[in-house]
């Protein structure tokens, strides 16, 4: 309603309103209500006035003053966009001028999209700025050795072979082999495994020793069962006052966040399976019910393999959020936060060999 009735009909420049301490506050107020009126009714983040762009854009709108005639959808779509479309390829023409420098780094991202696709980004990277090259649908030959080595071969030749230092992709198998491909024809590159997907893998590997493997699957059923009904998931955010973290295939540190927010509300789960509403609702009755409730109220090995379970792969998820954060670059912190981790999970061992051990009971 404001914008309707304010005083300049919205569209004339008029004679601004002078500031001063006893209506500063007031004036403020008004302008974070209008862009909290645009955020609500457009479901924006909030995050987004933490954006750059967002901050520039406040600012020149302030220098311009009242009277702006805002930007048309036409104006948009038309001389806006192409001017910074203008704006972002002198940017990356500006990193350009530094790869015969410093040399650059050629990345592989591959990723699935809403098809299913396999699709690979190809990134340039060096100290100055990561530049986006290309997609390329890699469905038919994602993991064809020869064939990824042709077409990271090409990507090389495309850039300029006496550019590239050092090639990064995935740890799997068919990269693996193309990238030592990649090495023996080009010997003054490397191929480097990306630390976060090596770390992933070592975890996988984790979760499938004895000690975690029981605490993981008996998780992922209880999240699953949780999660599945829309009465029970109520139900668990009444208790719990919070979600708790479904595991993702993708990704098996979700896995250990699950566990993490299992165990982060074991008395409010305690509570919830004793309590009366639980007793009369229909799952209460249930084969998967009855698991879940076990699995809580009885289960003693379950709790004790969950805090096990935590305690050993938290150093090495610590070091994988480092590592899979794209705020900073990482690889100088790299050797000493795997060292780290080491050194706690030494030392979780040593607890336990010292004859305080969790007993596993018959389960190890």
């Amino acid at each position: 309603m404001d914008r309707f009735l304010s005083s300049d009909g919205g569209g004339t420049k008029t004679e601004q309103t002078q500031v001063t301490p006893k209506n500063a506050k007031e004036l403020r107020d008004k302008v974070c209500m209008d862009i909290g009126r645009c955020f609500f009714e457009n479901a924006l983040p909030f995050h987004l006035v933490k954006s750059p762009s967002f901050i520039s854009m406040c600012r020149s709108i302030g220098d311009y003053g009242r009277g702006l005639k805002t930007p048309s959808m036409y104006e948009l779509r038309t001389w806006i966009l192409k001017e910074e479309m203008n704006t972002t390829n002198a940017i990356v023409e500006d990193i350009k001028q530094s790869w015969p420098l410093t040399g650059v780094s050629i990345i592989s991202d591959g990723w699935s999209d809403i098809r299913n696709r396999g699709i690979i980004n190809i990134l340039v990277n060096n100290p100055k700025g990561t530049v986006f090259l290309k997609s390329i649908d890699g469905s038919s030959f994602s993991k064809d050795a020869p064939r990824l080595f042709k077409m990271l071969d090409d990507v090389i030749e495309e850039i300029g072979k006496h550019l590239v230092v050092q090639v990064v992709t995935d740890n799997a198998s068919a990269y693996k082999a193309a990238g030592t491909l990649l090495m023996e024809k080009r010997k003054h590159l490397y191929w480097t495994p990306c630390a976060a997907h090596c770390l992933d893998l070592m975890l996988e590997k984790i979760g499938e020793l004895p000690q975690h493997q029981s605490a993981l699957s008996k998780g992922k059923r209880l999240s699953k069962f949780l999660h599945n009904h829309q009465w029970l998931l109520n139900l668990t955010r009444k208790y719990c006052k919070r979600d708790i973290i479904r595991p993702a295939a993708t990704r098996f540190a979700t896995t250990f966040l699950t566990l993490q927010s299992i165990y982060q509300v074991r008395q409010p789960l305690e509570a919830m399976f004793t309590s009366e509403e639980w007793e009369t609702c229909p799952w209460a009755s249930k084969a998967n019910g009855k698991e879940a409730k076990h699995t809580i109220l009885k289960d003693t090995y379950f709790w004790a393999s969950v805090s096990y379970a935590i305690k050993t792969i938290k150093p090495l998820v610590e070091v994988l959020r480092l590592v899979d954060g794209d705020k900073e670059q990482t690889m100088g912190y790299l050797y000493n936060a795997m060292d780290t981790a080491k050194e706690k999970n030494i030392n979780i061992f040593r607890w336990r060999r010292k004859g305080l051990q969790i007993d596993m009971g018959n389960h190890r």
